[in-house]
């Protein structure tokens, strides 16, 4: 059987010249060589091995990764915590790049993480009134910083990560802050004491009871 060329038949020839160690490493530096003068055709087989095995490598990646998830998220979180500052104006070229290139398939992954979303929020049970009694209860500003333009509503606990969209889960946010925050679910204060606002301590506001799911408390 052909394996990398004639690895196999060189191997055998070498084999008897040479002492193991050093066939092994000549074996090795052959079969670097042709994968590297033969790319398209390895592609092409590593490609075909995959079809003709999918389900059982997908079975075999799940297990591994389910039987190592803490360390592998761990490693992941490290590595994206060095890797993100480094590359970020290269990531977001890269991705504009990407959904210049792939309007289609740009707009259906944004029609479904907007229906996600809107599954999400189908447990909305407020209207623009008790919204407006909201917003005056804390004084028509943004929570964190006490702006009273730009104003959205954030949700504490964000709809990424689980939250409702029931009055009990919004806050007053400006813009600014809102875009900061992103989807970190931290509490107000330690929100504060995390964004690079300047904004240690937390200002005199009311704020809202837990997560009680009650939506009549404004």
């Amino acid at each position: 059987m052909e394996t990398y060329g004639n690895a196999s038949c060189i191997s055998t020839a070498i084999m008897s010249q040479e002492p193991p160690e050093s066939s092994k490493a000549r074996i090795r530096a052959y079969k670097k060589q042709w994968a590297k003068d033969n790319k398209d055709k390895l592609r092409a087989r590593m490609r075909a091995y995959y079809l003709a095995h999918q389900e059982k490598l997908k079975a075999r990646t799940n297990a591994r990764y389910y039987a190592n998830k803490p360390e592998i998220a761990a490693k992941k979180k490290a590595y994206m915590k060095a890797y993100a500052p480094l590359h970020r104006a290269q990531a977001r070229a890269y991705l504009k790049q990407w959904r210049k290139a792939n309007p289609e398939k740009d707009r259906a992954y944004v029609l479904r993480s907007n229906a996600k979303r809107q599954a999400r929020c189908a447990t909305s049970n407020f209207n623009g009134e008790l919204l407006l009694q909201k917003l005056a209860y804390y004084g028509a500003q943004c929570l964190y910083c006490g702006r009273k333009s730009w104003l959205q509503w954030d949700h504490v606990k964000p709809l990424s990560k689980g939250g409702a969209n029931l009055l009990c889960n919004l806050v007053p946010a400006c813009a600014p802050c809102n875009m900061k925050k992103r989807n970190i679910w931290l509490g107000v204060q330690e929100w504060l004491r995390c964004r690079d606002y300047g904004v240690t301590v937390l200002r005199d506001t009311p704020q809202p009871a837990p997560h009680s799911g009650n939506a009549e408390k404004i």
